[in-house]
């Protein structure tokens, strides 16, 4: 008689291991998806908000310059220069760079048609210049006492108008700038947010003195050379509707204002000097 004999084999941990490979995969697949898919997302809202919320910085700094003049009062604001990376996930951080412009490094002006002399005026600005990673970068710019933003692939746009006023007369039409200047300290003029943690710095205001230039009159045209001359072209077409008779043309780096034919223009140029300075402390 022949004897047969089974054998019965148990898998039970190769079974156990193939289930734990599954479920790592499983999280793997997920957790790669929302990496791909969502993160970016969720960071370009982030940065999103963060430019909002320079928007607004930049909104009470303007505020703040306009409510302290002729009041010899420091006034310290807070701008957010960057976004931080999300925990536990592979993000990117933005940064940002913010500055003061002075008459010292400005290549912004107003420059006057007017024989026999041609007087310049220098544009001054607190810029900040954003460099997202998941956003498209921006730059908000206080100049001419307005607020513009500006991004690579598009025009430049106005937040809030620049200080220009227009009066028509019958021959003359007068123009007025309030106009801040801005001058930083050395040391002090710029900070960012390279190579460091540095997430919000602390710029200070302060008003200094006021000084209006001679009225100049009999003057043909009106250039302002600036880096934003779609917004300027934008604020001085909508300040300009139905008070006065002035053509305003955009150029590539100028915006050209010319009066209606047998007009002439008076400029009227309100200097108002403001210190800046960037960073913890004051240097008086």
């Amino acid at each position: 008689m022949v004897m047969k004999r089974f054998y019965k084999q148990v898998c039970y941990g190769v079974s156990g291991v193939i289930e734990a490979l599954l479920i790592i995969t499983l999280v793997a697949m997920v957790i790669g998806v929302i990496q791909t898919v969502y993160i970016p997302e969720v960071m370009k809202q982030r940065e999103a908000e963060h430019m909002d919320e320079v928007s607004n910085q930049f909104s009470y700094i303007k505020s703040m310059i306009d409510i302290t003049k002729g009041s010899n009062v420091p006034i310290f604001s807070t701008v957010t220069l960057a976004s931080s990376e999300l925990p536990y996930f592979v993000t990117v951080r933005s940064y940002g760079t913010l500055s003061v412009i002075d008459e010292e490094d400005t290549s912004s002006e107003i420059l006057i048609d007017y024989s026999p002399i041609t007087p310049r005026v220098y544009l001054t600005s607190i810029k900040y210049e954003a460099d997202n990673s998941y956003l498209v970068d921006q730059t908000y710019v206080i100049e001419g006492g307005g607020i513009f933003v500006d991004q690579p692939d598009g025009n430049s746009v106005m937040r809030v108008p620049p200080s220009v006023s227009f009066t028509n007369g019958s021959s003359v039409v007068t123009v007025r700038f309030n106009l801040p200047v801005f001058r930083g300290v050395t040391g002090k003029k710029t900070t960012d947010t390279i190579g460091s943690n540095l997430m919000k710095c602390i710029i200070c205001t302060n008003y200094s003195k006021e000084e209006v230039m001679p009225p100049i009159s009999g003057v043909n045209s009106i250039q302002i050379h600036s880096g934003y001359v779609h917004a300027w072209a934008d604020a001085l077409t909508g300040l300009s509707k139905g008070a006065a008779t002035v053509t305003i043309s955009p150029n590539e780096d100028y915006v050209e204002l010319t009066p209606y034919t047998g007009k002439t223009f008076t400029l009227i140029v309100n200097k108002i000097f403001y210190y800046v300075q960037i960073g913890p402390g004051w240097i008086r």
